[in-house]
């Protein structure tokens, strides 16, 4: 019986040793922090109350629960006609709230993730057609661009277009974007500055897709133009 006091009170003593995280705990620890479905209808529920359009704090609740979305991301793809988005809207709802949660499944971006070559998609804009005497609005097109390559040392070399001489490609430098220039999505993103065009353009994970593994581009101001990229040998 002594003899067994004495382990136990060894065991208990002995100093605790860090055991390394797998890549998997990591992963799973990361999903477990993610805004479920559940969640975002009990934040306005709890908030808002019974009356949650007579609250007169509403819109500031909505505001609270887009920047918790940013933070967090959302573990469920949003669908603008789904049940939830029903249940949604008889809680309160916006179209700030709606942007943001389709931009942010997953956990939110690294600036890491985005340092890559990324082979270009340049999406056309709707464009008018008559047809029998009658207008159309033609849907949105794409075609194959070149290669983006962002590097960790700042700098960026961008072949706008396929087999463009190294001449023709445009070199520069990125910088971190602004919470207000990310817009309804969190995580970090970059500008290329004076890049396609002479414009700065923003460059940001495409959290809306399940691989996960795009980015999307933009010109910064108008976010009119815009290129879609995957990464090279990852179609």
């Amino acid at each position: 019986m002594k003899l067994f006091k004495i382990v136990v009170l060894s065991l208990a003593l002995a100093p605790l040793v860090a055991v390394p995280r797998t890549s998997q705990a990591i992963r799973q620890s990361a999903q477990a922090s993610l805004l479920t479905k559940e969640d975002v209808l009990s934040y306005l529920s709890t908030r808002l109350g019974d009356r949650p359009f007579q609250n007169p704090n509403q819109e500031a609740i909505k505001k609270e629960l887009v920047e918790l979305v940013k933070r967090r991301g959302v573990d469920f793809h949003y669908q603008p006609l789904s049940e939830f988005s029903k249940q949604l809207s008889k809680v309160g709802t916006s179209s700030e709230m709606k942007f943001a949660l389709a931009d942010n499944y997953g956990p939110p971006t690294k600036q890491v993730f985005l340092m890559d070559t990324w082979s270009m998609d340049v999406i056309g804009g709707r464009v008018g057609v008559v047809i029998n005497n009658r207008a159309f609005q033609q849907g949105e097109s794409a075609a194959k661009g070149g290669e983006l390559t962002i590097r960790l040392n700042g700098t960026y070399v961008w072949q706008l277009y396929q087999n463009d001489p190294p001449e023709k490609q445009v070199k520069g430098a990125w910088r971190k974007a602004t919470p207000k220039e990310m817009q309804y999505q969190g995580g970090e993103g970059i500008v290329l500055t004076v890049a396609k065009g002479g414009w700065d353009w923003i460059v940001f994970q495409d959290r809306t897709v399940p691989s996960g593994e795009k980015i999307r581009v933009a010109e910064l101001t108008s976010r009119k133009l815009r290129e879609f990229g995957s990464r090279v040998g990852r179609r």
